[in-house]
């Protein structure tokens, strides 16, 4: 087992190596500073956002949001489904959502899940809903859900969708062709999931 010192440094707690040089500092405002190729283990308990040189760890980042008003609406095709409430039994606890564009962004890279589940029917005979990367269509096929209505029942209609997304891309829902929306009972979300 290597030395450790721990001394006093103009206000600041450092924990030296054995090498005399600053393992970990912890400044007189709060700030902690590791060295750059520290090695931890165990539980990192983080309240709010910790900065490791490039790395950022997040408290969990995941969402639910649905529409602030209730009753039928109609959207034409390629609308931005304007998803703006997280109150109640929805949530928004990293506020990576954002209520006012209803877009969600990564706060960094990684594996990340979406899905929805919209009412929808009401006089259409089809409807239909993507999810919009960056502002633009996947092109991959599978971001677009279409649904042919038997008549004129409605229905609940889910998707789901597991992708790579950059540190800052955005995700939101969009009409794929003019539908019908019951804003009281559809709904979604996403959640980091790597």
């Amino acid at each position: 087992m290597a030395n450790l010192i721990i001394k006093s440094s103009s206000n600041d707690l450092v924990i030296q190596g054995s090498d005399a040089s600053p393992a970990i500092t912890v400044g007189a405002t709060g700030t902690t500073t590791f060295a750059e190729n520290a090695t931890m283990s165990g539980t990192l308990g983080v309240t709010g956002t910790a900065t490791l040189a490039d790395a950022v760890i997040t408290k969990n980042d995941a969402f639910v949001a649905k529409f602030s008003s209730s009753g039928w609406t109609t959207y034409g095709g390629g609308v931005l489904l304007p998803f703006n409430d997280v109150s109640g039994n929805n949530f928004n606890n990293s506020s990576c959502f954002s209520t006012t564009s209803s877009k969600y962004t990564a706060p960094v890279g990684g594996s990340y899940m979406f899905w929805f589940t919209i009412y929808t029917g009401n006089s259409d005979v089809n409807n239909g809903f993507k999810f919009i990367k960056n502002d633009a269509a996947l092109g991959m096929g599978a971001d677009d859900f279409t649904f042919d209505e038997i008549g004129n029942q409605d229905r609940s209609h889910t998707g789901s969708l597991v992708l790579i997304l950059a540190t800052n891309d955005t995700i939101h829902m969009e009409t794929s062709t003019p539908s019908d929306v019951h804003k009281s009972i559809s709904m979604w979300g996403g959640c980091r999931i790597r």
